[in-house]
């Protein structure tokens, strides 16, 4: 188990679509907070396609913890943060799900990961609308 919280953004994203670290610039959420680049992620959704990252964990963690918040490019729909905890990439269980949209305060995350290979933070649309909804994970950790 790990002593010292580890940032998501130093382990390897295994596999992902529509979500990437931001490195360059400091981005602004839909409510004017800005977030330094870095350990920071962006992840989109648009209608059914679906934003996510898969990391590897080795059942060395026990707690999956950061902010997120609306994107400021994101267009008005709802969207919602689902993370899931599994053995394999195949055979994963929903742990949280956060819901967001532009008038929404970012959220603090806090997710037991105790035990498991692998965490997926994935970003899907609640309207199903041909809109994109854009999400900024920021500062987060493992420990």
């Amino acid at each position: 188990i790990a002593a010292e919280p580890v940032k998501l953004s130093s382990i390897k994203v295994s596999n992902s679509n529509d979500f990437e670290q931001i490195t360059e610039t400091s981005v602004e959420d839909s409510l004017g907070n800005l977030y330094s680049p870095g350990n920071l992620f962006k992840a989109n959704c648009w209608s059914d396609r679906v934003g996510y990252g898969e990391f590897f964990m080795g059942s060395k963690y026990k707690k999956l913890t950061g902010t997120i918040a609306t994107a400021d490019d994101s267009k008005d729909i709802d969207c919602r943060i689902e993370i899931y905890v599994g053995n394999n990439t195949k055979d994963m269980t929903m742990k949280e799900s956060y819901t967001l949209s532009r008038t929404t305060k970012p959220q603090n995350v806090d997710v037991d990961i105790t035990g498991y290979e692998w965490i997926k933070i994935q970003l899907v649309s609640v309207e199903n609308r041909y809109d994109t909804g854009s999400v900024l994970l920021s500062d987060f950790y493992v420990k």
